[in-house]
């Protein structure tokens, strides 16, 4: 693998850098030292020289004014013996007439005299490693000659380069010591930070812990560094913490969520196999009908109410207890320290209570009532699950009691809720698998005892339990919307056999088939359609279905429902109101619909032979059914007795098992194939 000056560490990286400037100046330093010196060797020497020849030009002016080259020559080598051979840098010395011709010289022995070089007025330069200086001699301010020296600077020159070498490096090597100790001190006040930083960035992405801090060294643009990257890890703390806070509070309420509810759940489930007599009690909430206020009020008076429910909720318990919304308008409590189930029944009576008091919503005043499932702690329990589910049936069980309701769980609601699901679990599979028959029990017209049609009553051949009634299961169809589906099969079905009865057997007189339709497939938007499509798909004429619809249809959706009736009439269907006299429906709202049939509930009947108050109560039906222009069917029929009577009382129509229990297709043919026994009946 190979590594750059980008890999090094940042410690490495001050240290090169701090190594190379200090080289860097050092070198340059010493080129500049080097030539410093050399540039003061030459002027000193050039003063020297300068001196000299000032020398030599006063000891020479008598023997040039006096043109007297033997005295000049003796005074050069005097001077040599004295002055020329101890610097034996001076190559020559020369003393020049007025016309510039040799008047003496000096040149030092080995070596060449130079060549005369005409200089044509004072100074010195450097020429060829030599230093050459030319001085006048004057005398009464007139030039009568000069003096000409010729000096070798270059083992000078060497010598002083060698020297400023040593020096420099020298200087190089200790200023590069001192330079690495103190890089050192410097890249730990650089470096020392960003690593303990890295540190930190480390420590917490491997805990995920965002409290910790990387400690501040100053304030720097390292220590801003530190500060802000500090500065974050404060919000990002804050944030997770309002992430927990949110992922175990309620956003509506702030109460405790389920997630927090089944943790502290677990922690007193876990108490109750350390201490024995410790106890608990589990409280499940449903707000009876808060739809009612959501679609009065809104949901946001909703959301409102909810707020308020909770603040109630939460102060009529301790601080060891743990308030919770479990969802929507439900809301569950733990109450700590609960030693037996009259306590917990006490806790839930006291909860009523707080609901008994008004809650406000917007400007108005509202009364809510609330259904309360109560588990209480037990050995049995193996996890939280259990407890809640036990808690939420018992809930469910007090809601069928009927609003404000309280029930303890016991094990047999445990039975009946998992016999529930299993039963919805089968009638799920039972519309998936065709699994459904019309049984038909007919509809004798009084008068002659002949056979005017049937309804078509829905059965369930159940794969292990056999052939099973209404009862059985149409509530749970109901709950679950797949009623519906099971309406929509039937009518289908009851359709398309009640054409082949009518084409086999009657087509001058057609029989009519009854239908029942659940409230909940009333308000479908699609009803019309669905029926336009059965009776195109089967052929049957439309007056020969006859819808029924149970009595407290009419108290729901009015104008809907009138819209809707009077849809299918014109289409040409009747509609009748099955079990008349059980339901609340007002006498108005029932002359608003144009409706072709009454049916007498099957209870008046049976209770004709015993209370003659019930005989008038079913003339009063027969009489005002009559009196607006409907048919009456007496349901339930199963005495002569109650025939003869409801034939007195003008009933038009009777069905019940005096004439025949609701019989499969083939058992149903053989009534239309033998209407003598009708007469009979």
């Amino acid at each position: 693998m190979r590594y750059g000056l980008k890999d090094l560490s940042l410690r490495r990286k001050v240290t090169l850098v701090v190594m190379l400037t200090t080289c860097v100046a050092l070198v340059l330093a010493s080129v500049a030292f080097v030539a410093y010196e050399e540039f003061v060797s030459r002027l000193w020497l050039t003063r020297e020289l300068a001196t000299l020849a000032q020398f030599i030009g006063d000891l020479s002016t008598a023997a040039l004014a006096f043109d007297d080259p033997t005295v000049g020559r003796e005074m050069l080598e005097d001077l040599s013996l004295e002055a020329f051979e101890i610097d034996q840098d001076i190559v020559s010395a020369r003393i020049l007439g007025r016309d510039g011709s040799v008047f003496a010289e000096y040149t030092r022995s080995g070596t060449e005299a130079p060549p005369v070089r005409r200089m044509t007025e004072e100074g010195s330069h450097f020429e060829d490693g030599h230093l050459i200086l030319a001085r006048k001699i004057l005398l009464d301010g007139e030039e009568i000659g000069s003096v000409y020296i010729e000096s070798d600077v270059r083992r000078i020159s060497a010598q002083l380069r060698r020297y400023g070498v040593l020096v420099a490096f020298g200087v190089l090597l200790a200023s590069s010591l001192l330079a690495l100790l103190l890089t050192e001190k410097l890249q730990r006040l650089i470096s020392a930070p960003i690593l303990e930083l890295a540190s930190t960035a480390r420590r917490i992405s491997e805990g995920e812990d965002f409290s910790l801090r990387a400690p501040t060294h100053g304030s720097d643009e390292v220590g801003q560094l530190i500060e802000t990257f500090n500065g974050m890890l404060a919000r990002i703390e804050e944030r997770e913490e309002q992430l927990l806070r949110d992922a175990l509070h309620d956003g509506l309420t702030a109460l405790p969520n389920r997630a927090m509810f089944d943790t502290h759940l677990k922690i007193s489930l876990a108490r109750t196999k350390r201490v024995e007599s410790y106890g608990f009690a589990l409280l499940f909430v449903d707000i009876d009908n808060f739809k009612i206020i959501n679609d009065s009020f809104g949901h946001l008076r909703g959301d409102e109410a909810l707020v308020e429910i909770a603040n109630r909720l939460q102060r009529s318990f301790r601080v060891v207890d743990t308030v919770a919304r479990f969802g929507g308008d439900e809301f569950t409590i733990l109450v700590d320290g609960v030693p037996n189930v009259e306590s917990a029944m006490r806790t839930a009576q006291r909860v009523q209570a707080e609901f008994s008091r008004p809650f406000t919503v917007g400007e108005s005043e509202v009364f809510v009532t609330s259904s309360i499932g109560i588990a209480v702690s037990k050995a049995e329990y193996r996890n939280a699950e259990e407890v809640l589910r036990d808690a939420n049936t018992a809930m469910y069980n007090a809601k069928s009691q009927g609003p404000g309701s309280c029930r303890i769980f016991d094990p047999a609601m445990h039975e009946h809720a998992v016999a529930r699901l299993k039963l919805e679990t089968d009638l799920r599979q039972a519309c998936r698998n065709d699994e459904f028959r019309v049984h038909y029990q007919p509809i004798v017209s009084l008068a002659d005892r002949r056979l005017s049609g049937f309804e078509a009553l829905v059965r369930w051949q159940h794969p292990e339990r056999g052939l099973l009634g209404p009862g059985k299961f149409l509530e749970v169809a109901h709950e679950t919307g797949m009623i519906v589906s099971i309406d929509r099969w039937v009518l289908h079905e009851a359709c398309r056999q009640m054409v082949q009865w009518q084409s086999q057997f009657c087509p001058e007189a057609p029989l009519r088939i009854h239908v029942n339709l659940a409230h909940s497939h009333i308000f479908q938007p699609d009803l019309l359609a669905l029926i336009q499509e059965v009776l195109r798909e089967t052929g049957l004429d439309a007056d020969c279905l006859v819808l029924e619809l149970t009595e407290d249809v009419i108290m729901d959706r009015r104008g809907i429902l009138i819209e809707t009736v009077s849809n299918l009439k014109a289409l040409g269907i009747g509609v009748a109101i099955d079990d008349f006299g059980t339901g609340y429906s007002s006498l108005s709202y029932l002359r608003q619909l144009p409706i072709d049939t009454l049916k007498i509930d099957r209870s008046f009947i049976r209770a004709m032979e015993k209370d003659p108050a019930d005989s008038e109560f079913v003339r009063a039906i027969l009489s005002l059914g009559h009196n607006v222009g409907m048919k009456v069917i007496a349901e339930g029929i199963e005495t002569q007795a109650q025939l003869e009577e409801l034939t007195a009382l003008k009933s038009d129509y009777g069905q019940g098992f005096l004439f025949s229990k609701p019989l499969p297709a083939s058992g149903a043919q053989e009534l239309i194939d033998a209407p003598a026994w009708l007469k009979t009946a």
